[in-house]
C-alpha cells in the first residue's frame, strides 16, 4: 500500500509541476513582452531601458524585502538550495518574487525560480501524504526536480536522466526504486503538458547523429573542449569578483541593492 501510495504521489507531483511550469513560464513570457516590447517598445526606444530597469528592479527588491528578507543576503550553492518549509505561502512567495526578478530583466530562465518552487511542491505533497516519513518526503521532493526537467525540456527521457543529478546532489546511489520514481514523475509531467499544451511537446528534438568523423569535426571538438575548461575557470574567478563586490553592497539597505542591480541590468 505504501509503495502504491508513493507512486500515486509521484504522479501527483508530476502533474502539479507541469501545471506550475506551464503557468509560470507563460506568465513571465507574456508579461515581459507586454512591458518591455508592447508598452514601452524598448527595442526601438533604447533610452527607456535604463529607467525601466531601475523601476522594475526597485519593485522586485521591495517585494523581496517585504516577503522574503532571508534571501536578500543569501546565495544558494545546490540544486534547489536549502530546505524550505513546504507551505503554500512559501511556494507562492518563491514564484511571485522570482516572477518579478525575471520581468525586471534578470538574465535567468524560469527554471532558476522553478527549481526551488518545484522541490517545495514535491515536499508539500510528501508532507500531506506521509506526514513525518522523511524518506518518502525526500523521494517526492526529488520527483519534483525530475518532473521539472521533463517539463522544461519537453522530454520524459531527459526527466529520467535527471535522476543522475539528483543522486549527485543527495549523495545517494542509483537504485531501481529511484528510477521508477523518475519514470512515474517524468511520464506524468510529460502527459500533463501534452494535454494542456500539445504544441510544447515537440519543442525538444535530439540532433541528427552520424558516426562519420572528419578532421574538421575532431578539431572543432577539441576547441569546444578547451573552451569549456577555460570558461569554467573564468566563471569561477568572475563569480569570486562579484561575490567580493556584493559583500560591500549588501552592507547598505535593500534600495541600494535595487539601484545597483537595476543600473547594472539597464547598462
Amino acid at each position: 500500500m505504501n509503495k502504491l501510495k508513493l507512486l500515486i504521489g509521484c504522479a501527483i507531483v508530476g502533474i502539479a509541476v507541469a501545471v506550475t511550469y506551464f503557468l509560470f513560464e507563460g506568465a513571465v513570457h507574456h508579461s515581459s513582452n507586454c512591458i518591455w516590447d508592447t508598452m514601452f517598445d524598448s527595442e526601438d526606444n533604447r533610452i527607456l531601458v535604463l529607467p525601466l530597469a531601475l523601476v522594475l528592479g526597485f519593485i522586485f527588491f521591495a517585494a523581496q524585502h517585504i516577503l522574503d528578507r532571508k534571501s536578500e543576503n543569501h546565495e544558494s550553492h545546490s540544486l534547489g538550495g536549502e530546505a524550505i518549509s513546504p507551505t503554500i505561502r512559501n511556494i507562492a512567495i518563491i514564484l511571485f518574487v522570482g516572477f518579478l526578478s525575471l520581468v525586471a530583466g534578470a538574465s535567468l530562465g524560469p527554471e532558476a525560480v522553478l527549481v526551488p518552487a518545484c522541490t517545495t511542491i514535491g515536499a508539500y505533497i510528501g508532507v500531506k501524504l506521509y506526514k513525518k516519513d522523511s524518506q518518502a518526503i525526500k523521494a517526492l521532493t526529488a520527483a519534483g526536480i525530475m518532473a521539472l526537467f521533463t517539463a522544461f525540456f519537453h522530454s520524459y527521457f531527459v526527466g529520467i536522466l535527471s535522476v543522475l543529478i539528483v543522486t549527485k546532489q543527495s549523495r545517494t546511489k542509483l537504485s531501481p526504486q529511484l528510477l521508477i520514481i523518475a519514470a512515474i514523475a517524468s511520464v506524468s509531467s510529460y502527459l500533463t503538458l501534452q494535454i494542456i499544451d500539445p504544441s510544447s511537446t515537440s519543442n525538444f528534438n535530439l540532433p541528427n547523429l552520424t558516426w562519420t568523423l572528419a578532421i574538421i569535426d575532431l578539431l572543432a571538438a577539441i576547441c569546444l573542449l578547451a573552451a569549456g575548461y577555460i570558461s569554467t575557470f573564468a566563471l569561477k574567478y568572475l563569480h569570486s569578483g562579484f561575490v567580493a563586490f556584493r559583500q560591500k553592497v549588501k552592507l547598505f539597505t535593500w534600495w541600494h541593492l535595487a539601484f545597483v542591480s537595476g543600473f547594472g541590468i539597464g547598462v
